[in-house]
């Protein structure tokens, strides 16, 4: 008796599940309530890259917010929590943009009055396009990038942060757009290590930061302050940074303020007020475990992908100057490569020095910047995925040792 009790208890738990499934499925057939309707880009060579429907999934092209509202078996609960919004204020079904923020509390950014010291340093195109999936990614014909260290002192995620990264400028091989691509990258947080890394596809890791303005923290500085000390008359502000990891300085720069930038500059090169691109790689998906890269029957996806989504810079207006003097040393190590991109750009008598454990590397620098500014999450498309990354990228010792130890 207990045999057939047990049997059919599992059997009426199957019926449920399913009855369960197909109204879910009924549910997402037609518009949520307040969802708002996807904007589809007019221009084809836009961002995001639409995805071919696949026939077993064909929710899989609405992105990663897309998918999981449409799915049967997971819409209901990413209507009704937290996971609503995974990426932030800009994937809510009901949108705000700047112009319908509360105006007593000023407007909504998802990081606000960020302190970012930018260097833009030029790249061997060969040696940077070696960090990239070849397929899917090709370093610009500019051959640049920039190289940043930053001090969040709030974000809707993960409160105050350090941050030092690395982004390339790309091409996307099908579509020809333009965007950036961040290859390494370290936090102080595992806040937003986690936030950053499993999400949107930046390879963060831990490290310890020092950034100062005229020997004090920036950390430790309030706005207010921070800008009184670059625009004060009788002073000649010294920015300089450092960042550790393991032991080792791997990150070195510094430079004196020699005026204000022009207005709209922006910590990463783009204009005031636009979008900036990334196409970055997840690779939190499993590594397949057959060589032929063969995707899943559930339509999970078991190799990494493009992961693509856009922020809004909104730089604080006049609280950006220009950098002169500037000093960058890289010093790459076998867990951090970073002086791969920059090989053959090196000086020939920058004074590099190897050790056993490590490549010291000083890099030229084009131009240099500090800029408070803000991230904007309330207009960006929401993180869709983009093409499986091809066998071979991620499976590389100087990727796997670059992403993940």
């Amino acid at each position: 008796m207990s045999f057939q009790n047990t049997t059919a208890r599992l059997a009426v738990a199957v019926l449920v599940f399913a009855a369960c499934a197909l109204r879910c499925g009924a549910v997402v057939s037609e518009p949520e309530a307040g969802l708002a309707k996807k904007v589809v880009p007019s221009n084809p060579n836009a961002l995001p890259i639409r995805l071919p429907p696949d026939p077993k999934c064909p929710w899989l092209a609405d992105g990663v917010v897309g998918a999981a509202r449409a799915s049967p078996l997971v819409a209901a609960i990413v209507a009704r929590t937290r996971a609503a919004a995974p990426f932030g204020p800009g994937s809510w079904p009901d949108r705000f943009t700047l112009s319908e923020a509360n105006a007593e509390e000023g407007p909504k950014y998802g990081w606000s009055k960020a302190a970012i010291f930018s260097l833009t340093v030029p790249v061997d195109q060969a040696s940077a396009q070696s960090w990239l999936p070849d397929a899917l990614l090709t370093v610009t014909p500019d051959s640049t990038a920039r190289v940043f260290v930053a001090w969040y002192p709030d974000s809707f995620c993960c409160g105050p942060y350090h941050e030092i990264g690395i982004v390339l400028n790309v091409t996307h091989v099908k579509s020809g757009i333009t965007a950036a691509h961040c290859p390494w990258m370290l936090v102080d947080t595992d806040r937003s290590m986690i936030a950053g890394r499993e999400v949107l596809g930046f390879p963060k890791k831990l490290g310890t930061f020092s950034f100062t303005v005229n020997g004090k923290e920036v950390r430790e500085l309030s706005t207010t302050e921070l800008v009184d000390a670059l625009t004060a008359s009788e002073t000649v502000a010294e920015i300089k940074a450092t960042v550790e990891r393991g032991g080792t300085t791997l990150f070195n720069a510094s430079g004196t303020l020699s005026g204000k930038a022009p207005v709209g500059t922006t910590a990463f090169g783009g204009v005031a007020n636009e979008t900036l691109a990334f196409l970055n790689v997840q690779t939190n998906h499993p590594i397949p475990p057959n060589a032929d890269g063969t995707n899943d029957p559930a339509c999970l996806g078991n190799r990494p992908r493009l992961v693509q989504f856009t922020f809004d810079e909104v730089p604080v207006v006049g609280n950006a100057w220009a950098v002169a003097d500037t000093v960058l040393v890289l010093n790459g190590t076998k867990t951090d490569k970073i002086t791969t991109p920059f090989t053959s750009t090196l000086p020939s008598s920058n004074g590099s020095a190897s050790t056993q454990n490590s490549v010291q590397s000083r890099v030229d620098v084009l131009t240099a910047s500090f800029v408070v500014t803000n991230f904007y999450t309330g207009t960006e498309q929401t993180p869709a995925m983009g093409e499986s990354v091809p066998q071979g990228y991620v499976e590389d010792d100087d990727i796997y040792w670059l992403r993940y130890q």
